[in-house]
């Protein structure tokens, strides 16, 4: 499937998502599906942290597990025919290992940086993601607000989308 068709499955899933939401804000996931219980509250800080900017934030999370507070909640598989990740322009993934599927949903991944992940430089107008180093809430957060700060420069946001794409295509 080329990525045109892919980003205009996105904008119809995230507006059968958010249908008041406005096309140009963005919506940020977070995966939380393989999270172990001892590391929820930090992921809970993110998502505050998140939130506070006046973001939407919705949580992915495994079927008959809770998070211990309160976000619209996912559960990892298709909904309604469509991605997991689809309705969603930015995934927080705990660790690098879903990147795939959010590159094949032309969903920008925030993650621990991994040998094959290339962080965006809007100088060269190149990378497929935006990776921190060490997985605190402070890394997380500034990848984040990269990541944001980048939405919202069209040209550069859609550069973002193809380079991952275009990783999963090749493969």
């Amino acid at each position: 499937m080329e990525l045109k068709e892919i980003l205009a499955q996105k904008d119809i899933a995230k507006k059968s998502f958010v249908a008041d939401m406005e096309k140009r804000a963005p919506l940020v996931g977070i995966d939380l599906s393989e999270v172990a219980d001892d590391e929820m509250e930090l992921w809970h800080e993110v998502a505050q942290g998140v939130s506070a900017l006046g973001v939407p934030v919705v949580a992915f999370i495994a079927k008959g597990k809770t998070a211990p507070w309160k976000l619209p909640l996912l559960t990892p598989q298709e909904r309604d025919g469509m991605s997991t990740y689809m309705p969603v322009d930015i995934i927080v993934l705990p660790s690098p290992s879903k990147r795939s599927q959010a590159f094949q949903n032309a969903t920008v991944p925030v993650c621990e940086r991994a040998d094959d992940t290339h962080d965006f430089d809007p100088i060269k107008e190149a990378g497929n993601g935006f990776f921190y180093q060490n997985k605190n809430k402070w890394e997380i957060f500034a990848a984040i607000v990269r990541a944001l700060e980048t939405f919202r420069f069209p040209y550069d946001w859609k550069n973002v989308q193809k380079e991952g794409y275009r990783k999963v295509s090749l493969l």
